[in-house]
């Protein structure tokens, strides 16, 4: 009966302590000296569970943390890229002389493309030529023009899938309003395939 007593009393009071910790409610806990115990709880002002709400968040916030430091860890960059080729022909000649519109369109094609702006450099030659190259968080793209014979070279290279060389193509087609496109699409790794050309 002793010890019966005994291990009774040691539930009771590591109860007792876990309660404190974490201020929580009034409960009715039966045991030896569970009517006295429980009016000493009773007495004593109490917070809810507060602590334990805290406690609570805080372990969440650690497993959230944790989530996003594993999938940062498993990003893994493939030795892989898109490149775009293109001859635009019999452009429309006062679109590629106007070079602060072209310039400005150039970088409204990368981007709607999906690829990164981070800078670029152009430079004006004698004549109205002109080369810019921009460069992207995915890599680069570039415009040389010829406009003694309304022409000029474009290509867009981006590291990975996630940029759509179509979109930058589209762009500035629209722009330049080429009679004859010969385009073609790399597909850049350890070794380089043909992904789409042709001629329009």
């Amino acid at each position: 009966m002793k010890l019966l007593y005994r291990k009774r009393s040691q539930s009771w009071n590591l109860l007792r302590r876990l309660r404190k910790f974490f201020y929580l409610e009034r409960v009715t806990i039966v045991g030896v000296q569970g009517t006295s115990e429980d009016k000493k709880f009773a007495a004593k002002p109490t917070r809810g569970n507060s602590n334990l709400v805290v406690v609570f968040g805080i372990t969440i916030l650690i497993c959230l943390f944790s989530i996003i430091c594993l999938q940062a860890t498993e990003t893994e960059y493939q030795f892989k890229g898109n490149h775009f080729l293109a001859s635009y022909m019999k452009c429309d000649h006062d679109a590629l002389i106007d070079l602060p519109a072209l310039r400005e369109a150039m970088l409204s094609a990368a981007e709607k493309s999906g690829a990164t702006v981070l800078d670029s450099v152009k430079y004006e030659f004698t004549g109205d030529g002109f080369t810019m190259v921009i460069l992207l968080s995915e890599s680069h793209a570039s415009i040389h023009t010829y406009p003694e014979v309304d022409a000029c070279f474009v290509d867009l290279f981006t590291c990975g899938d996630n940029c759509s060389s179509e979109n930058f193509d589209d762009a500035l087609r629209a722009y330049l309003k080429p009679e004859k496109v010969s385009s073609r699409n790399l597909i850049r790794a350890a070794e380089i395939e043909d992904a789409l050309k042709g001629v329009y």
